[in-house]
């Protein structure tokens, strides 16, 4: 996820994903659900993810904020009562709410907040940058959009569909391209290594 921290070190490229930040509650939970509606509950939030962040900003002493080390545990947490609600974004608390088969759970509410996902690269390596941005832009958008469909989904299926393998086709170039870029920016940092090596010689 970009941010401001995040930009003074690593090159962002266009998002190749987006996703709201809901809020999770149990089937119980029958209405559509606000930060308001939260007063005196007890809210899980992944601990060092962006959206704990977020929850501590709007959370202004309204409800307590429980973190958990992982959204597995956060789906299990409100499944089993620990917890009233999880906030974090719908595709992947989507995909684990599935894993696990948590039938008892929903979406009981959304937030202004929304995910874009970015390959940050290291601005030392601008020309990697270029090659994955490059990458990016060859995607056809409606590719895109549907294998981010297949993972927002909250009734997603277990078996391998094509949008699901042409998005693990993608990951695949990605890292393809990676590491080409990272075997390119090695060979030309000890092409010029060797030529300063010469020059000193000389």
């Amino acid at each position: 996820i970009q941010t401001k921290e995040r930009q003074e070190y690593l090159y962002f490229t266009s998002p190749y994903g987006r996703a709201p930040v809901v809020i999770i509650t149990s089937q119980n939970t029958k209405k559509n659900v606000s930060w308001n509606d939260l007063k005196g509950l007890r809210v899980a939030v992944v601990a060092g993810y962006a959206a704990e962040k977020y929850v501590h900003e709007h959370a202004d002493g309204l409800f307590e904020i429980v973190t958990v080390p992982n959204i597995a545990q956060g789906v299990h947490d409100v499944s089993f009562g620990k917890v009233d609600a999880l906030v974090e974004n719908l595709t992947v608390v989507s995909y684990f709410i599935n894993r696990e088969g948590l039938s008892n759970l929903r979406v009981a509410g959304n937030t202004d907040y929304v995910y874009e996902w970015r390959i940050g690269v290291s601005k030392k390596y601008p020309i990697l940058y270029d090659i994955i941005q490059k990458a990016l832009e060859s995607i056809p958008p409606q590719e895109l959009e549907a294998a981010q469909k297949h993972w927002v989904s909250p009734n997603t299926p277990k078996t391998l569909s094509p949008d699901t393998i042409r998005l693990l086709a993608l990951i695949a170039l990605f890292i393809l391209l990676l590491i080409l870029g990272l075997s390119l920016i090695t060979f030309i940092l000890k092409r010029r290594l060797n030529e300063k090596v010469i020059n000193l010689n000389r």
